[in-house]
């Protein structure tokens, strides 16, 4: 029955994808898948082997592990993408400079990672077929995913007065289904007479996984997927025991014949199993040893090895800690840095000679101008005392005539 509501992810038809009007004015829109009876019925996916990666806000943000390399995710990755692309085909001419955002992130050699928003309704179910609290969720177990697209909704940017839109899909859980645990005991003991072994991949196929039966057992609260084969068991599945290049014998292998439906003898080609008859058979013919732990007490030690001893060059090598070297090492380090320092000092000192240099030398100069100045100075100052002098004696000599004539009168 919950087959009829899952998305067929072979191929995208655009004729499928129906819409709420567009308006410039709503930000938030729904989407609908028209393949699906049901009105008003949106995307459904159904994801097998997902590896729970984290989780915020109490397990309202959920993050699972994809393995895109596997058929079914690779289809459902290119039926989104494609998806994606014709709704920004129809919402461009209302929302200019559109980008979509996908919603999970892509690496090169690394699982891809998606985010889906939980809700009260999700729904996590065990191994057992029970329900159970939704942060049981470990990142040791393998789930099975059924979502839904919400909705898609549009943001606007507006930078340096250029308006950007990108349309975000927002992803609903509704069941998680987690998948049977590996019994690894069981497995190796049993993958002999398993006749159903075959050399297939290990990721999901649909002739082991079928929508008809994987969805049947969701409605019915039960694992979606079958329990799926093991790639190390596969590989052992095709291995050729009867590869004449090998040199060694195989006394312990044969055929094995099983009884199909109508009791006929079935052989299976390269099928080689133990022989647990004929290997208890050797173990019993085994030579048996008996080994003496008090035979070492009657051994002597002879004057030769004695000698040989004491002959014996005795070191005594000094323990090299890491602690001895650690201290070794501080202290080589405070050595080196006082010599730099020393050193530092040196060129200081080197600095400051050449700086008293510079000042008497300075000095010299200034007072070698300083003794030009004052012999010019002087110079000039002896000759106006000189010239004031003459006048002097002019002016003496012209008093001593006007005297000489007033007394000759």
């Amino acid at each position: 029955m919950i087959e009829k509501f899952i998305t067929n992810t072979n191929n995208y038809n655009k004729s499928q994808l129906d819409h709420e009007n567009i308006n410039s004015s709503k930000t938030f829109y729904s989407i609908y898948n028209n393949k699906i009876s049901k009105p008003f019925h949106n995307f459904w996916f159904l994801l097998p082997n997902c590896k729970f990666k984290n989780e915020y806000n109490n397990f309202k943000i959920l993050r699972f592990g994809l393995n895109n390399k596997s058929n079914q995710i690779e289809k459902f990755i290119t039926f989104f993408k494609n998806l994606s692309e014709h709704i920004n085909q129809i919402f461009s001419p209302t929302y200019p400079n559109l980008t979509i955002e996908l919603p999970w992130k892509e690496f090169d050699n690394y699982p891809f990672i998606i985010t889906i928003f939980g809700s009260d309704q999700t729904m996590l179910v065990n191994d057992s077929k029970e329900s159970i609290k939704i942060d049981c969720l470990n990142n040791n177990s393998s789930y099975s995913l059924l979502f839904e697209i919400k909705n898609i909704r549009i943001v606007k940017t507006t930078l340096d007065d250029v308006i950007t839109h990108t349309l975000k899909f927002n992803l609903n859980m509704l069941v998680i289904q987690q998948e049977p645990e590996l019994d690894l005991k069981s497995c190796l003991l049993g993958f002999i007479s398993n006749s159903n072994l075959s050399n297939t991949d290990s990721d999901y196929n649909t002739n082991t996984y079928t929508h008809t039966h994987t969805h049947t057992n969701i409605s019915n609260q039960t694992a979606f997927l079958s329990k799926p084969k093991l790639p190390f068991l596969n590989q052992l599945s095709g291995l050729d025991i009867n590869n004449e290049s090998d040199n060694f014998e195989k006394p312990f292998l044969k055929s094995i014949t099983t009884n199909s439906s109508n009791n006929s003898n079935v052989l299976l080609a390269n099928k080689k199993i133990i022989n647990l008859e004929e290997i208890l058979e050797k173990k019993s013919n085994l030579k048996k040893v008996v080994i003496n732990n008090n035979q070492d007490d009657n051994l002597t030690i002879g004057d030769t090895y004695i000698h040989q001893k004491n002959q014996l060059k005795k070191t005594f090598t000094e323990e090299k800690t890491l602690l001895k070297r650690l201290k070794k090492k501080k202290k080589k380090q405070k050595e080196q840095n006082k010599q730099n320092n020393m050193d530092n000092m040196d060129n200081i000192d080197n600095m400051d000679n050449i700086d008293n240099i510079d000042d008497l030398e300075k000095l010299e100069r200034d007072l070698e101008s300083f003794s030009n100045l004052n012999n010019n100075i002087s110079k000039k100052v002896n000759k106006s005392i000189k010239k004031n002098i003459n006048k002097i004696t002019e002016q003496d000599e012209l008093d001593e005539l006007e005297l000489e004539l007033l007394l000759n009168k």
